[in-house]
């Protein structure tokens, strides 16, 4: 067992920490800055030869001509080495030549990456940053199908004039591309997953291609697991054969969430998912949703767009009771439309067809009909859509009527809407939501009830019942809540929230705050609010919980 004498530890001073993390590996040195020794002798023997390597550590970072002051300090149950280093001038590159050679010597794409290589004659010689840039030409080779792309490299440092002469050559070696696709598993028809897989015979074999079209099928709705293989022993003139088997999720689905407000009581919503009604990718979303305000059913059947892991077509119907304390509506929707998704963006288009009666307070009834086309984009970008530390999402919904084309009265519809969830700290989070939108309309006595602006409840200001705030041309929505750890996953909040929905502007807005406890379960957050109507003149309270995922 060593004892406390072989303990040498080192204190260093004057360099970065891409250097210093250098210099602990030259020296060996452990997590703490520090190495165990026998006995003295080989720890002295170390701590002379330390400022030579610790010169040989920096030489990579382009300083040939830095200085050393190391001084050993015995301790009570060590030896503390301290070095301050003055790092000196960083070598400059005087001259670098790039050129590639071998087949790919025309490629576009390798010459361009060449224009604008990362390093230019002037710069500070850093391996560091010399090998990113080598790194960076060698990727562009590998996705233009150079796989066996390699480097014949030279690097002349004249210490005299203190400058670098770098060379890099690039030898592509042969290019090679995608040779036959075979799929090892046939629960879909070969001819979806043609549509799946882009990828076309004869083009150009990249691994990062691969790489993320197998992300992408798993993060999609058909595929639970995914596995590409390359075969390069069977290539046959450098086309290379891919193989792709593939798990996929139950073929049902089934979702239930629930909530309870004190003064709407409880809400009930559940759903289900057929996944593949047929081996194409057809599929069918239903889902049922009741409470004192709202009891519905809609249905969606999805057909597969020419890319089926980005566009969708959908074909759906929304049968719907609304029943705010404000009026009641009773309407039936029929849908059709198309939706597309690439990477965080969102984007549907929809034309709409709505049979409504209604009335509102004690006025009498109305009946109303719109034809009328939405379009909904959404920018989502988090960690996690459940239950996420950071994530922000951005949408715009605009719905447009004209009378002379099938709707009751003219209108036009535009709402903005953005949610962001920040986490500075392990312990701390942040939700913010916002929202505004505006009814330009010909005739307000017959325009739909159900697609008038309301506000209020859980999801929107917290201390007013689920939509009792409205109906109106107007809205705007502001909430800001906080969440602290108490232990785990259980959370204490503390919110506030104001808008409004009304057919005036200026009208005062309602403002609401409390108190609550979040668990983060694998369903979504569980929350539980002790909330007030502040802005009411009783400042009554509410209790209310919901429970889902935080990004639906």
């Amino acid at each position: 067992m060593a004892s406390a004498t072989s303990t040498l530890c080192y204190d260093i001073h004057g360099v970065d920490a891409d250097a210093l993390v250098n210099i602990g590996l030259t020296l060996k040195l452990d997590a703490k800055g520090c190495r165990q020794f026998s006995n003295y002798q080989h720890l002295s023997l170390h701590y002379r030869r330390s400022s030579k390597k610790i010169h040989e550590a920096l030489e990579p970072f382009g300083y040939f001509r830095s200085s050393i002051h190391a001084v050993l300090i015995p301790e009570k149950n060590r030896y503390l080495a301290r070095i301050d280093i003055n790092r000196g001038p960083q070598l400059k590159i005087a001259t670098i030549n790039v050129g590639v050679i071998g087949p790919g010597s025309d490629n576009q794409a390798i010459n361009q990456f060449i224009q604008r290589f990362p390093l230019k004659s002037g710069d500070r010689f850093n391996t560091v940053t010399y090998e990113a840039a080598k790194s960076g030409l060698f990727k562009s080779a590998r996705n233009q199908g150079y796989i066996k792309a390699s480097f014949k490299n030279k690097v002349l440092i004249d210490l005299e004039r203190y400058t670098a002469q770098v060379t890099i050559l690039l030898d592509t070696g042969p290019r090679y591309y995608v040779g036959s696709v075979t799929f090892d598993t046939h629960i879909y028809a070969d001819s979806f997953m043609r549509r799946v897989v882009p990828f076309k015979s004869s083009e150009p074999f990249s691994s990062e291609r691969l790489i993320k079209l197998q992300q992408r099928m798993e993060q999609s709705y058909y595929f639970q697991q995914v596995i590409i293989t390359p075969d390069f022993e069977r290539a046959i003139d450098y086309h290379v054969p891919i193989k792709i088997s593939y798990t996929v999720p139950p073929d049902r689905k089934y979702t239930i969430g629930v909530g309870y407000g004190t003064l709407t009581g409880p809400r009930i919503s559940a759903g289900v998912s057929l996944r593949r009604l047929k081996n194409t990718g057809e599929h069918l979303e239903a889902e049922l949703k009741l409470s004192s305000v709202l009891k519905g059913v809609n249905a969606n059947y999805y057909i597969p767009g020419k890319h089926p892991l980005y566009d969708e077509w959908l074909m759906g119907g929304n049968f719907k009771q609304f029943s705010p304390n404000s009026g009641r509506s009773d309407s039936t929707t029929l849908t059709v439309g198309y939706s597309a998704r690439h990477e965080v963006i969102k984007t549907n288009l929809d034309l709409n067809l709505l049979l409504e009666r209604f009335t509102i307070s004690k006025l009498p009834t109305e009946k109303a009909h719109a034809l009328y086309p939405s379009f909904y984009i959404a920018y989502l970008n988090t960690d996690s859509v459940v239950v996420p530390t950071n994530g922000i999402l951005l949408s715009c919904k605009v719905r447009a009527g004209l009378n002379e084309l099938l709707s009751s009265t003219s209108f036009f519809q535009p709402q903005v809407n953005g949610k962001l969830v920040y986490s500075p700290f392990s312990f701390a989070k942040f939700i913010f939501k916002g929202g505004a939108g505006l009814t330009t309309v010909e005739n307000l006595t017959i325009f739909p009830f159900s697609l008038r602006y309301f506000a209020g409840g859980i999801n929107s200001i917290r201390g007013f019942a689920d939509s009792s705030i409205g109906p109106g041309r107007y809205f705007v929505l502001g909430s800001a809540e906080y969440q602290n750890r108490l232990y785990h996953n259980l959370n204490a909040a503390v919110f506030y929230d104001t808008g409004s929905a009304s057919n005036q502007f200026s009208k005062p807005y309602n403002r609401g705050a409390g108190v609550g406890l979040v668990y983060n379960s694998f369903l979504g957050p569980a929350k539980l609010y002790l909330a007030q109507a502040i802005s009411k003149t009783t400042r009554p309270y509410s209790v209310e919980f919901s429970l889902g995922p935080e990004f639906s």
